[in-house]
């Protein structure tokens, strides 16, 4: 809610705590009702998607992540159905952890959440009422493979630092596309304190400092992202958008046939 009052400058934070804490008695209730772990994670769906009726959002901007304006509108994009289900599922004492999914593509990634309390392991998809699929199923929808496991982070129970991460760089992301590079820079910097070897921030980091006209850090910041992710198609296109404003035709060419090569 803190990440949202930077864009939501009046918001009334006390007041979507007091509504989370309602949401969060309710599931309460729906647990003590509950034995398995399935049973828990229906309370949950039931809650959320047949009670109050939340889905996906009609266009995916910041109201579709922001807590706040999920709260209001009862849509939201897998980031902000995931933080809604993480806020009450730490009020209710549901053992729920965040699990990202970046893509290998040149869509978009994903998050959802899992329940994991040490000995049994259940995902749980909000962007689809709730639904249960095993990892298998997202290293084949986003193009991922075996080695993208290796470095913990990919299909992991994050920490929440790390989603706090996905929302600034999302945000900053947002506020890159509306024209504001200079009000992105704070939220980036924050995000890099939270995980700083994250190619999409780096990506937004590089988008900032390009639409700012200074090349020499938007370079910079390309280079990062692909030092951390060399198939990072975002950074590739942004180092051929360089090229092309110093005129390095070759450099640019280089970039679009990646593009199509990962599209």
């Amino acid at each position: 809610l803190l990440i949202a009052k930077e864009e939501r400058t009046k918001l009334d934070i006390p007041a979507n705590l007091r509504l989370l804490d309602q949401l969060a008695d309710r599931l309460e209730a729906g647990l003590a009702k509950a034995g398995t772990v399935q049973q828990r994670l229906d309370a949950l769906k039931d809650l959320l998607f047949v009670q109050e009726k939340f889905g996906l959002p009609s266009e995916d901007s910041a109201e579709a992540f922001l807590l706040c304006d999920v709260l209001k509108n009862r849509r939201g994009n897998c980031l902000g159905l995931s933080v809604l289900c993480l806020a009450l599922a730490e009020r209710a004492g549901l053992k729920l952890h965040g699990v990202p999914v970046p893509s290998r593509s040149s869509g978009p990634g994903h998050l959802l959440v899992r329940y994991d309390d040490g000995q049994t392991r259940v995902n749980f998809d909000p962007t689809q009422q709730g639904a249960s699929h095993p990892d298998e199923h997202y290293l084949k929808l986003f193009n991922l493979k075996e080695t993208d496991l290796k470095a913990g982070y990919i299909l992991s129970s994050a920490k929440p630092r790390l989603i706090l991460n996905l929302l600034l760089v999302n945000l900053g992301g947002e506020r890159i596309v509306a024209g504001r590079a200079a009000a992105a820079l704070p939220l980036l910097e924050g995000a890099h304190k939270l995980k700083p070897d994250y190619a999409p921030l780096h990506n937004n980091l590089g988008a900032a400092y390009l639409e700012l006209g200074d090349w020499a850090n938007a370079q910079k910041a390309y280079e990062q992202a692909i030092r951390w992710d060399p198939n990072f198609v975002g950074a590739k296109l942004g180092l051929g958008e360089l090229a092309l404003r110093a005129g390095k035709v070759e450099g640019a060419e280089g970039a679009g046939k990646s593009r199509l090569l990962r599209e």
